[in-house]
């Protein structure tokens, strides 16, 4: 009896809250089993057929399943393969009983989804302590992804504060130039039409002044509220500033645009917002302006239906503007035309210096930067010119690629001709990508070739690429990644939080680390918001077994708030401004550490 204490105690221990079931055509063995697992503390559920046992777990979860694999209708496979399909991840764990031992018999339980496979006559111990892992395994697993999705929730309630303006609850503007960047991405890879939308609230100065802020504020809600009504669905509303209001129509032409607006423009002219005893009458100028792949920058598209919004304004209340490219549009055609001529003609001439910025470990006790970020700079007439000038360029005229190839190509050369001394110096270097190199196979094959061939570890070699590529072209970086850390190399996730994406696609897209978007760093010695983010951001990271990079680290209390979090790398200004990366590497004293 005191055995039986003891193994009941044990089965407690684990705290199993469902019953195993228990499947064997043999009623006695059935039985038998299901009788010497209640003598151990277990609950038991038993059935004497395949189809019974699939009946069984559509009414009732349970913890494990002992599957004969031996029976008449449904072999034990057939049932096996029969609650995959039926219950998915929330499948239990199965451990399959059977005479049979052959090794393409326990091959085929594995790959069916099976977490083990025991062979008859079996040692009834042995069988319970395998039962006893697997349950504790799984209770393991459910604790790691019940404190995932309590993290995930967290994460999308400070989400959805950070990316609603507080007022209306329309997406505020930051969460709103996420929106305009995405579908400008799109625009630039696909044939899908969008249109950008500004609105215009007329006299909101007078209206505050003469009835008050809360009236101004009122109006405001109840624009926001016919945004909302008359355009449904398929847009993104967002607030700008002050009295301005935009939308973002997804996958609709110029026409259906413009049809949406007219609506739109009736309905808020028809809106009345009874204030006292007075009927407060609302005005309205809208400009639009199609998302084409030629824009620069999201701030350029938003500038242009801005600029329409005013023209608008010009022509009296109440009408509808569509912008046109001006000559400010065409200079900037013409900018990028000639600085993507000097980037051919220096990618040809190698008139490209590769600079690098320092990523350190945010510990207690730091020691000097070893890990640093490649970055790109071109010359022109011997002066180095910024990336800001020529990075437009490179999208609009298809160039990123080959600039990519030509900064993997250039840093695996540099590394591999540094001594072994001086190549100690750095732990591992960071590449971007751009979101057309991850969509391109030749280029997936350059880089694996290049790697191989490299002359330097993998393991020294870290691609980073942005959430939004990642997001976008995410078959292409799952093929890429996959085929690229078979290798050793490695992947950072840049700028994430910026998309305000779900944590989903994570699972499914195996990086190593996460780089917090610098907008929610910068301030988070002052905003208890952007901390919570990055708090959050960080527990889900390192609960997925990912590391961390904070970007933009300007000041000094910046670093005590990120080290509070357990951050694990730092990355900014204050810690190191981009240099040449051969004055890292070679200087005497490694600089970059924390202060």
């Amino acid at each position: 009896m005191s055995g039986v204490g003891a193994s009941t105690a044990a089965a407690e221990a684990i705290d199993v809250d469902q019953p195993i079931l228990v499947v064997d055509d043999v009623a006695d063995n059935c039985h038998i089993v299901s009788r010497r697992l209640e003598l151990r503390g277990f609950e038991v559920v038993s059935a004497t057929s395949g189809e019974a046992a699939l009946a069984l777990l559509s009414r009732q979860p349970v913890s494990l399943v002992l599957l004969d694999v031996m029976m008449p209708v449904m072999n034990g496979y057939e049932v096996l393969a029969a609650m995959q399909q039926r219950l998915g991840d929330a499948t239990p764990p199965v451990i399959m009983l059977t005479a049979r031992d052959a090794p393409e018999e326990i091959a085929r339980a594995i790959e069916l989804g099976a977490c083990d496979y025991v062979t008859k006559p079996f040692d009834f111990r042995v069988l319970e302590a395998r039962i006893r892992a697997h349950l504790k395994r799984a209770r393991s697993t459910g604790d790691l992804r019940l404190r995932t999705s309590e993290l995930e929730a967290h994460l999308q309630s400070l989400s959805d504060r950070q990316r609603l303006d507080p007022l209306t609850g329309l997406e505020n503007i930051r969460a709103f130039e996420a929106a305009v960047s995405r579908s400008l991405a799109q625009a630039r890879s696909s044939a899908d039409e969008h249109v950008l939308c500004v609105c215009a609230v007329e006299e909101m100065q007078a209206i505050n002044h003469t009835y008050g802020p809360a009236t101004g504020d009122a109006l405001l809600r109840s624009v926001a509220d016919l945004l909302r009504d008359e355009v449904g669905t398929g847009a993104t509303i967002g607030r700008l500033r002050g009295d301005k209001f935009a939308i973002l129509f997804h996958s609709t032409g110029l026409d259906d645009a413009r049809n949406v607006a007219e609506r739109l423009l009736h309905r808020v002219t028809d809106h009345t917002l009874q204030v006292g005893g007075e009927m407060l009458t609302v005005s309205i100028s809208i400009g639009l302006s199609p998302v084409k792949p030629e824009h620069t920058s999201v701030l350029s598209l938003i500038h242009g239906a801005e600029h329409a919004c005013k023209l608008a304004r010009t022509e009296g209340s109440n009408h509808i503007r569509t912008f046109h490219a001006g000559d400010e549009q065409l200079d900037d055609v013409r900018a990028n035309m000639r600085w993507a001529m000097k980037l051919k003609q220096a990618l040809r001439e190698d008139a490209l210096v590769l600079y690098a910025q320092p990523i350190v470990a945010c510990a207690a006790e730091p020691g000097p930067a070893s890990r640093f970020e490649v970055l790109v700079r071109m010359l022109d007439d011997g002066k180095i010119v910024s990336p800001g000038m020529f990075l437009p360029a490179i999208e609009k005229h298809g160039l990123a690629t080959e600039l990519d190839r030509w900064v993997l190509d250039h840093t695996l050369s540099y590394l591999a001709g540094l001594p072994d001394s001086v190549r100690a110096n750095a732990e591992r270097i960071s590449i971007n990508l751009s979101g057309h190199s991850l969509g391109s196979r030749k280029f997936r094959d350059y880089a694996i070739a290049r790697v191989r061939e490299g002359g330097v570890a993998a393991s020294m070699v870290c691609f980073e690429i942005t959430e939004t590529a990642a997001v976008v072209h995410l078959d292409h970086a799952m093929e890429f990644i996959h085929a690229l850390k078979d290798l050793g190399v490695s992947f950072a996730l840049d700028d994430f939080g910026s998309g305000v994406s779900s944590f989903g696609y994570l699972r499914s897209l195996p990086v190593d680390c996460l780089k917090v978007d610098g907008q929610f760093v910068r301030h988070i010695d002052a905003s208890a918001l952007d901390r919570g983010i990055v708090t959050a951001i960080n527990q889900i990271a390192h609960v997925m077994g990912m590391e961390t990079v904070a970007e933009f680290v300007e000041n000094e209390q910046t670093v005590v708030e990120l080290r509070n979090i357990g951050v694990d790398y730092l990355q900014g200004y204050h810690l190191g401004r981009p240099c040449p990366l051969d004055d890292y590497l070679r200087r005497s004293t490694p600089a970059g550490t924390v202060r």
